[in-house]
This record gives C-alpha cells, structure tokens and sequence, in this order.
C-alpha cells in the first residue's frame, strides 16, 4: 500500500505536484484546501506526512503548528524564500523540511522518503519499547 501524501494548499501549483508525487513517486496523493475545512481534510483522510503550500494558504504557520500539537505525522512546508529566517521559523512551527520553490521533483520524493523512514523508525521503536515495558 502506497504511503498517503496529504497537500495542503488552494491554487494550481497542487494539482501539478500531486500527478509528480503520484507518477514518480508512487504515492498516493490527497488534494485539501488549505482554507477553514483543512482539519476536517487531514481527519477524513489521514495521511503519512503533510505538504503546507506557504503562499497558497494565509495561516499556513499557524496551520502547521496545529498539526503539530495535534500529530507527530512530518511536515514539510514549501516557499519562495531562502531567507535562514524561514528555516529556523519552519522548526519553530514543527515543520521538519521547508523546501524552496522551485523544488526539484527528485529531491522532493528523496525528502518525503527520507523522513517517512525516520519516522517510521520512531514508530517502530516507540512501539516495541511499549511493548517491552507492559511486560
């Protein structure tokens, strides 16, 4: 079973990203709108790790920092700045990668590989360390 890529966003840019994430990536992808119903979005279809569109969504920080509270699930956020400022405001927020737009499709797939192994790895041993400690 593909992993389930949730992008969150509301112009154009997703539609074009989700058919690269689908086709080379081999994920299975999930359009939200970035605007009120976003958590509605997230719940009815989770997801493996979240894609925030910094430009296409007006509270996107805030919006990452909720998912935060809320899910261990990574986050990458994508921009148009390069500023160090962005980065150390991305960590700020819970968001584990900010990818400056343009993007490149290869290491945009390696990231999302990359941090959906880590956190599977977190999962894992988090899980058997449970496991061990109820006995």
């Amino acid at each position: 079973m593909p992993h389930r890529v949730a992008l969150i966003g509301n112009n154009s840019h997703q539609l074009s990203l989700k058919a690269l994430l689908a086709e080379r990536g081999g994920f299975d992808v999930v359009v939200i709108d970035g605007g009120n119903g976003y958590e509605d979005g997230l719940a009815k279809t989770p997801s493996d790790i979240v894609i925030v569109d910094e430009d296409a969504v007006s509270n996107s920080w805030q919006m990452c920092s909720k998912i935060r509270s809320e899910s261990a699930v990574p986050i990458i956020m994508v921009g148009h700045s390069d500023n160090i400022l962005s980065w150390a405001k991305a960590a700020k927020y819970g968001v584990e990668f900010y990818a400056k737009r343009p993007i490149q499709p290869l290491e945009l797939i390696a990231r999302i590989r990359a941090l959906l192994r880590r956190y599977e790895q977190q999962l894992y041993k988090y899980t058997n360390d449970r496991a061990w400690n109820t006995k």
